[in-house]
């Protein structure tokens, strides 16, 4: 029997999908955009930013502004936003990816800027009691090269304003070390 291995690296056989037990109906419930989907599409569009930057726990927040455009890609699978402002007099550009991966049932994102050379991955859970994305991940801490663990959490609070929150593990301590506010533009 020949196999196939296809882009998303699900390996089928003419029997169907390896170690499914019905392919006929996995495949279709894996490719598709669901109603977890529909909670990211609530950022689609352009929004004024302001940042709030801390450095340690305590520390006086360094503020910037800028703008994001946030769209659907890939037919509704994936959101990409692209950002771009200003913090502490220099220009800041970043972009960042989230999705839903219907085979393992979470939310994932990832985030790119031009303030460094890593990347944020992070995971999580959409909790509607509270109406935001819970993330967790590991950011690069500058200053040692370490891996940080941080949260974030993606709140939509209505439809015209969402903030992002990130918080990240000092010694012991949490402590929020970033907020984005997003007020939609409206053409």
């Amino acid at each position: 029997m020949e196999k196939m291995v296809l882009p998303s690296t699900l390996t089928m056989t003419s029997g169907g999908a390896t170690g499914q037990t019905d392919p006929e109906n996995a495949w279709p419930a894996f490719i598709m955009p669901g109603e977890e989907h529909e909670i990211m599409a609530a950022e689609t569009g352009n929004w004024r930013l302001e940042f709030f930057f801390f450095s340690a726990p305590g520390a006086a927040p360094q503020k910037g502004q800028g703008l994001s455009t946030h769209s659907a890609i890939l037919g509704g699978r994936y959101y990409q936003s692209v950002h771009q402002g200003s913090i502490m007099g220099m220009p800041f550009e970043g972009q960042a990816l989230i999705g839903y991966d219907n085979h393992r049932k979470i939310y994932f994102s990832t985030w790119i800027d031009n303030m460094g050379t890593d990347i944020l991955y992070s995971e999580g859970q959409y909790n509607a009691r509270e109406k935001r994305i819970e993330l967790t991940g590991k950011r690069t801490d500058p200053t040692t090269g370490e891996p940080v663990p941080c949260k974030q959490f993606m709140i939509y609070t209505d439809e015209d304003n969402m903030t992002l929150q990130r918080f990240d593990q000092s010694g012991a301590q949490e402590f929020l070390s970033l907020e984005v506010r997003f007020m939609r533009i409206h053409p």
